[in-house]
């Protein structure tokens, strides 16, 4: 199997703990100072009705999500997590998760935050895009050769395979 890109994200930088640290602050803060006390006040609107299910999804879940996601940046900050990725003949890994080429329809990569050029490949059928970030920035040399190589080797056997 040729290996035509290795390359690691890690979670061990400060924007991370940063990241980790405010998605669970303000998380945490609405739902437990105003949201969950809010709940067992009793007012003169004690009355439950379901017309409060979606605000009580919405004032519960929000929160709740913000914590988890601020949670998991933290485990990974602490545990020094790193995502590797790889771009093969046969796929795409990123971390655990491996899509081979005949499940992507389009390879590609764009400008991120601080002119860093990031990867990013789609799924076939409705699909978002799914970001490959990396801690090294890559060159646009790299992008380049990655990319010619990939037209010339792997893109003969994907004819769905968009490249760039």
């Amino acid at each position: 199997m040729n290996i035509y890109l290795k390359k690691e994200y890690s979670y061990r930088r400060w924007e991370s703990l940063l990241g980790g640290i405010l998605g669970t602050l303000i998380g945490a803060v609405p739902l437990f100072c105003f949201v969950i006390p809010g709940l067992f006040t009793n007012g003169s609107q004690s009355a439950f009705n379901v017309l409060m299910i979606p605000f009580l999804l919405f004032a519960l879940g929000i929160p709740a999500l913000l914590i988890y996601a601020g949670l998991w940046v933290l485990h990974a900050w602490f545990t020094q997590k790193i995502n590797i990725l790889e771009v093969s003949e046969d796929g795409v890994r990123y971390g655990s998760r491996f899509r081979r080429w005949e499940e992507i329809k389009w390879f590609s990569w764009h400008q991120a935050g601080r002119g860093n050029p990031t990867l990013f490949y789609q799924k076939t059928g409705f699909s978002f895009d799914y970001n490959l970030p990396v801690t090294d920035p890559l060159s646009e040399d790299e992008i380049m050769n990655l990319f010619d190589i990939l037209e010339r080797e792997v893109c003969p056997a994907y004819k769905n395979l968009n490249i760039g």
